[in-house]
């Protein structure tokens, strides 16, 4: 997994992604504004880019067991704004890198409560992490239906959940409660039932139940190890700049296949672990605040 250091802002490590202002410090305040004192006039200027009537959203962010980053996205003709009102939260943003975001190209930041932090157009960002507190709100300025309109979306790669009948998921992961119970569901059942030891043993008890079934089975079928003779969603096939081969990606008998099914299931389980808590990306506002922003 790629790693990403906070680090604090600083006017010269923050100004390609743009601008930030500390709202409860009246001396750099003061710096910024026409007026010295009590009313701060004009201190971060916010472009827009659209004749949309610019809004006021708050984000609801809770503090995770792992800050991973699942889901990537930015705004091609307009800016945004954040400002957390009551903890410090981390950010990370950076630039784009073709057609696709990367998490190579990504900082993070340390952002203390009450710092407002200007993104310029076409900023690679995602969700907030809080710091010090359980849970803390932000306050998010943006046109009036960006999320439908000016938003460049991008789940990362890596991120290879895979919602069954996705109209119903689509919406249950949009529930917060909902994607908690699955989440600790998970790690539950991950000590017993699903624990790795139990699923290995799994496939050698059923495996010792068929006994010479598996060697009549292949007599009929054992042409399925020829990967030649098999269509093309039967198949294992090799990516567009991979070495490998149809030979080397298909089992060429039984104990091979099963060898691949066992490290797949081993490897699924191990990358489950590690990524759980990213499904709270789905019940984020940001996912869906086009439905309700006003």
């Amino acid at each position: 997994m790629y790693t990403i250091k906070a680090k604090a802002l600083t006017p010269e490590a923050f100004c390609k992604y743009g601008t930030y202002m500390n709202l409860l410090d009246n001396d750099e305040m003061a710096k910024a504004s026409i007026f010295p004192a009590n009313f701060f006039a004009d201190l971060v200027t916010l472009d827009f880019g659209t004749s949309t009537l610019p809004t006021i959203s708050i984000c609801h962010v809770k503090k995770q067991e792992k800050n991973i980053v699942a889901f990537l996205e930015a705004h091609k003709f307009t800016c945004e704004g954040l400002l957390p009102l009551d903890g410090d939260v981390i950010i990370f943003v950076g630039s784009p890198a073709g057609d696709r975001f990367s998490v190579e190209n990504l900082e993070a930041f340390y952002i203390p409560k009450g710092t407002f932090v200007k993104l310029n157009p076409l900023i690679v960002h995602g969700t907030q992490y809080p710091v010090n507190t359980d849970e803390v709100h932000i306050v998010c300025m943006l046109p009036g239906r960006t999320f439908r309109n000016d938003m460049i979306p991008q789940p990362l790669e890596e991120n290879e959940f895979l919602l069954s009948q996705r109209g119903w998921y689509a919406m249950l992961m949009q529930d917060e409660e909902f994607v908690e119970r699955v989440i600790s569901r998970y790690r539950f059942l991950r000590q017993g039932i699903l624990s790795e030891e139990r699923l290995v043993a799994y496939e050698e008890e059923i495996e010792e139940w068929l006994g010479g079934a598996i060697d009549r089975n292949f007599e009929v079928w054992g042409y399925s190890f020829d990967p030649e003779k098999l269509g093309s969603r039967e198949r294992r096939r090799p990516g567009k700049d991979s070495t490998d081969t149809l030979r080397s990606l298909n089992p060429s008998s039984h104990e091979e296949a099963v060898e691949h099914m066992v490290e797949y299931m081993v490897n699924r389980g191990r990358w489950l672990d590690e990524h759980i808590d990213s499904l709270r990306q789905y019940c984020h506002p940001s996912r869906f605040s086009s439905q309700t922003q006003g």
